[in-house]
């Protein structure tokens, strides 16, 4: 994939880049904070994701970009974002940026083959259930009512748990012929999930079915329903035609006196006073609230009120009446077991299968170390299941215990940073079969230590490697981790240091081999010149003091070369020529140079010649020098204590200190703090240094040293 940028105006902070842009498919972009980064990570998600870039400002210009993408120009929101995806890292905490439900599951085929057929089956039963309902025996049932009835109500496993239930179940006929969905409504369910009416129910249930035990003919597997259904079916099969009776409790009962037994059972159960009252306080609260037809059909059928709590028995009673087990017992047997060995499949499947979210946290855990937390997902297997669940996060310290929104701010900032290392891995791992994907990721490394820092360097290297079609660009102001990438990143790959100047963006080519090797020291060892030499001097007291088996009291040569940065009583009398001999020793080259001349003299020569020159951020060389520079005038005037009586020089102090602080040669090699402030700052402050220089301002202060 080949991009390249012809216009990108008034994006957020960038008022313009200077020129057209064709980028590789690895670009790292060095720059300083607050030179650009965020305003082109944000500009470009934005852009590449068809999203409108307002304005942050009243008098900021509208926005305008020309964007080509291998060989296709885009300058409106017309990218095509199905074939074109973006991932962006950006250097911000939010939780919630890993709940993307569409990121944490890409379902295998196997799985899909599977769900699809669950679901035909899902679908076979639901049509079935309409056969079932066209056939029903219900007068009343209206045929516009049979499908919202069956679909929204009754879920297709409750259905097949019904129809096991219906071997089970001996139902009392003497339902058949009410229309129970017609008083079985929504309203009527709100009623009855009702705490106050749910406990008078179970209530009288219980005194009912306490009566029943006692007495002589009932047990507690046979009762009134029992012997109803006994005796209807007796009189179905014409048994007492037959001249049998049914024997109960050791008496013999013919048709009429059965009926007979069964209506002076039902009175004395029901028609106490006791029960009575039981009832009619049911009754008074359904036939306010409900329907008059519930309160109608209960006043003549008292024990229907043992089915009202229970959903599941009134959906078996509710198929009963329509007959499907018997009229398609065959069928329906076929399909519970078909829909339980599909389940049965998938939970297999299931417990061997990887989503994204578990590869995302294998990689998390082999690759990053991180002891602050663990963040777990509590439903995976549902989302594994339906997309449609929204994922359930929890996220707990390393003692277990859950770590909340209050607590979650005790975070560190590279713990905090984890959440959206775990959330780029997720999105790589969704994305990264797609036939384009750009990556852009904004100071991925900030806050982490060294051992994270390499490890996230070491997966960006595979996601780009292992991906064909990608395109990388990855914004830091990490100069150690940028010039890392040096190393790690070869074929195909573009290194650019970007500066901003009043709004334009320059991007420059980082073509330099210093960043690779340290070609610098050696280019200027090599160069015969003052420059060379006053640049070195701060790496030579660094290699004498790492070869040297002295202590840094007893190095010579780190005594020597450290007058040199650093100002002391002898400094103003110093040349090259007290540091011969560590020249020749390191083999720094000073042919035809004048090592009599002065040290100081030479450096403000040097530093004027430097402040004349139109450079960029890049300059190592010379920022090392005006450092140099800068440290020995913040010492002269602490010396002599100048500051403590001039605003001017106070002030210079403070910007000093924060431009080249007091440690910045105890390791010349790490150079970063240099890299990261930008030329015209240094040379601004350096300017002010030379003014105070040239109106003689140190000379003529007190002399309190």
């Amino acid at each position: 994939m080949s991009i390249t940028i012809k216009k990108f105006k008034n994006i957020y902070g960038i008022k313009n880049i200077s020129s057209i842009i064709r980028f590789k498919k690895n670009n790292f972009i060095y720059a300083s904070n607050g030179t650009m980064k965020t305003s082109f990570s944000d500009g470009m998600y934005k852009i590449l994701n068809n999203q409108v870039i307002e304005p942050e400002f009243r008098d900021d210009g509208l926005s305008e970009f020309a964007i080509d993408i291998d060989g296709t120009n885009y300058s409106k929101q017309d990218i095509p974002t199905d074939k074109i995806r973006t991932i962006t890292f950006k250097n911000e905490f939010n939780l919630n940026l890993m709940i993307d439900k569409n990121l944490l599951y890409v379902i295998s085929l196997d799985l899909q083959k599977l769900l699809q057929e669950k679901e035909n089956l899902r679908s076979k039963i639901y049509e079935q259930v309409k056969v079932f309902f066209n056939d029903s025996p219900v007068k009343s049932l209206k045929k516009n009512d049979q499908e919202s009835f069956a679909v929204s109500n009754i879920e297709i496993e409750n259905i097949l748990n019904i129809f096991e239930q219906i071997k089970n179940y001996d139902i009392d006929h003497t339902i058949n012929d009410i229309d129970l969905i017609k008083f079985y409504n929504d309203k009527a369910l709100i009623l009855l999930e009702e705490p106050e009416l749910a406990k008078k129910i179970e209530t009288y249930n219980n005194f009912i079915d306490k009566k029943i035990k006692n007495t002589e003919i009932f047990t507690n597997v046979f009762g009134l329903d029992q012997l109803k259904d006994v005796i209807d079916k007796c009189i179905r099969i014409h048994f007492f035609d037959a001249g049998h009776k049914l024997n109960m409790n050791s008496k013999n009962y013919n048709e009429i006196e059965s009926i007979k037994l069964y209506d002076e059972e039902l009175k004395k159960i029901y028609n106490d006073q006791i029960s009575k009252d039981k009832f009619e306080s049911i009754k008074r609260q359904i036939k306010n609230n409900a329907t008059k037809e519930m309160a109608k059909y209960l006043e003549q059928n008292k024990h229907f009120l043992k089915y009202l709590p229970n959903k599941k028995m009134i959906d078996v009673i509710i198929f009963n009446q329509f007959k499907i087990y018997e009229n398609y017992r065959e069928e329906i047997e076929e399909m519970i077991l078909k829909f339980n060995q599909i389940n049965s499949e998938i939970d297999k499947v299931i417990k061997n299968e990887k989503n994204n979210w578990e590869k995302t946290i294998e990689i998390y855990k082999s690759r990053f170390v991180n002891s602050g937390f663990v963040v777990n997902i509590d439903n995976l297997d549902e989302i594994k299941l339906n997309k449609n669940i929204q994922p359930v996060i929890s996220i707990k310290n390393k003692n277990g215990q859950l770590i909340n929104e209050i607590n979650k701010k005790r975070l560190s900032s590279s713990e905090k940073r984890c959440f959206n290392i775990l959330r780029l891995i997720l999105e790589y791992e969704n994305l990264k079969a797609n036939d384009k994907l750009i990556i852009i990721l904004d100071d991925v490394v900030d806050s982490f230590d060294y051992k994270n820092k390499y490890s996230i360097l070491e997966y960006i290297k595979e996601m780009v490697d292992s991906t064909k079609n990608v395109e990388l660009f990855c914004l830091t102001h990490n100069f150690d981790f940028f010039r890392n990438c040096f190393h790690l990143f070869n074929k195909d790959s573009e290194f650019l240091f970007g500066s901003n100047k009043n709004g334009t963006i320059y991007l420059q080519i980082a073509a330099q081999g210093w960043f690779k090797n340290y070609s610098f020291y050696k280019n200027m060892k090599n160069s015969n010149s003052f420059k060379g030499i006053i640049f070195c001097i701060p790496f030579l007291r660094n290699i004498s003091e790492l070869i040297s088996e002295k202590n840094i009291q007893n190095n010579h040569e780190y005594e020597l070369l450290s007058k040199y940065l650093h100002y002391g009583d002898e400094f103003h009398s110093l040349t090259f020529v007290e540091m011969k001999n560590i020249f020749d020793k390191y083999g720094v080259k000073y042919d035809n140079l004048n090592l009599t001349r002065n040290y100081w003299c030479e450096l403000l020569t040097l530093i004027k010649t430097i402040l004349v020159r139109d450079l960029n951020d890049i300059a190592f060389i010379e920022k090392v020098i005006l450092a140099i520079f800068l440290r020995i005038f913040y010492e002269i005037t602490k010396k002599k204590k100048i500051a403590d009586e001039n605003d001017i020089i106070k002030s210079l102090n403070n910007s000093i200190s924060v431009i080249a602080s007091n440690i910045i040669h105890i390791n010349s090699f790490m150079y970063e703090p240099l890299i990261d402030v930008s030329i015209d700052e240094i040379k601004k402050t350096v300017i002010k240094c030379v003014e105070v220089l040239d109106l003689d301002m140190l000379s003529n202060q007190k002399n309190r040293g």
